[in-house]
């Protein structure tokens, strides 16, 4: 058993001779999941030491719009520590493959690593923003790219479950 499980990371049947191309569990664990992840942290190399050797003017008191963004980066964080747990507990969750319901394994290392780098990445948004309020910074380029990236991943993996229609099991 390697990194996926039981899963293909590359599936070209699934992908280009299918009725609507899909991706395999183990893609969409991965590079859907690290690819905004891994822009985030290079990005944050640069960026946060740039933040914290520069002169920062004295700023206000904190304001919504900070501790909304920090409030949500911080429940997207527990989210995933929630989901981590949850695969810890229940290893086995419902996928749709040609409309019929099989199990899958995710009790594999790449579901667990993902849940975990997503979790860190939201916590890393956190501070980021804790940083540029401190700096008095109000839009962040580097997060609006990671947002942005973020959501444009998740749109696929979004696509497959409304497509094979499993979110019937979870109601």
């Amino acid at each position: 058993m390697g990194f996926c499980g039981n899963s293909t990371f590359w599936d070209t049947n699934l992908t280009l001779n299918a009725s609507w191309p899909r991706l395999s569990q183990c893609f969409q664990s991965t590079v859907l999941v690290y690819a905004p992840a891994g822009l985030l942290w290079f990005s944050s190399l640069i960026y946060l030491p740039y933040l914290l050797c520069r002169e920062t003017p004295v700023c206000g008191p904190n304001t919504w719009l900070a501790t909304t963004k920090t409030v949500l980066s911080v429940l997207l964080a527990l989210t995933t520590t929630a989901a981590v747990v949850k695969e810890v507990l229940h290893p086995f969750s419902w996928s749709g493959q040609d409309d019929d319901f099989q199990a899958i394994d995710t009790s594999s290392t790449v579901f667990s690593v993902a849940k975990i780098v997503e979790g860190l990445s939201f916590i890393l948004t956190a501070v980021l923003v804790q940083v540029e309020k401190r700096c008095c910074i109000v839009r962040s380029g580097v997060l609006f790219c990671y947002w942005l990236m973020l959501t444009v991943c998740d749109v696929i993996p979004i696509y497959t479950y409304v497509i094979l229609k499993t979110y019937l099991n979870w109601l």
